[in-house]
């Protein structure tokens, strides 16, 4: 068990470091590998972390039935940027740790996705909107030259920004976050900043690169308005829970 441990091991850091495995496994040293050795390793944590990275917004919704302070062109836009991310980087055969919580977090976009159509009733929106993206994804994979989905990609860096921007104007004029989640903003962004260096590193493509020091950059915002509304934020929850007490009690009067 322990030999067949070890050999799964040393086959997953071989198909990950390549030629530098060996480097790394004797007493030799080389800067590049070093380096690679930390992108990969950075690499894989935002790929485990990016599974799981908006289960605590989901479970806040969930236990709310509220997607308060949730803007649906920002999460519309955002799917859209992953589903070409997704396909373009498959097509290019990128390493899977550079790009794979793209993979995970559009999975979970959809799944909130989903509790907007059901909590706000646009369930017809919100059908029409999924069937569009998967269309959009075969198509692209199946027909788009990779010379097109790179363009793709590079319009993809403004529709990212567009929809982290959409989310922070809605936050502005409302001076709070509703039911965003915390956990989940801090998340993302050390998920960004390591995601701009391991691309830095294993991938030589500048759009790519480029798109993900903007991303860090909302994302700062974002936790910069976390910040600065969070009173606003506590005081329009608690307004929530009081307004849906009085309309149990309200129910709960009529009944009788």
């Amino acid at each position: 068990m322990v030999s067949y441990l070890q050999n799964q091991t040393s086959a997953f850091l071989q198909s990950q470091l390549g030629y530098c495995y060996p480097i790394l496994s004797s007493t030799a040293s080389d800067p590049h590998c070093n380096v690679l050795f930390v992108s990969k390793l950075l690499g894989n944590i935002v790929l485990l972390t990016g599974t799981i990275l908006k289960i605590p917004q989901i479970s806040t919704y969930l236990s709310s039935k509220s997607v308060a302070g949730l803007s649906l062109p920002a999460l519309l836009l955002e799917i859209h940027g992953f589903v070409i991310g997704a396909v373009y980087n498959v097509r290019v055969k990128n390493p899977f740790s550079t790009y794979g919580e793209g993979v995970s977090l559009l999975l979970q976009d959809v799944i909130i996705l989903g509790l907007y159509g059901l909590y706000a009733k646009q369930m017809g929106l919100v059908s029409g909107s999924l069937f569009g993206f998967m269309s959009l994804g075969i198509g692209l994979y199946n027909q788009a030259s990779t010379s097109t989905l790179q363009a793709l990609m590079g319009i993809c860096i403004p529709v990212f920004a567009l929809s982290g921007i959409t989310q922070l104007l809605l936050n502005y004029r409302q001076k709070h976050l509703g039911n965003a989640s915390s956990v989940t903003a801090i998340f993302g962004w050390l998920m960004g900043s390591c995601r701009v260096f391991t691309t830095f590193v294993e991938v030589e493509d500048r759009v790519l690169f480029f798109g993900s020091i903007l991303g860090v950059c909302i994302s700062t915002v974002g936790l910069v308005q976390m910040v600065l509304y969070g009173d606003n934020t506590k005081k329009y929850l608690e307004g929530v829970k009081r307004k849906a007490k009085e309309e149990l009690r309200s129910v709960g009067k009529k009944v009788e």
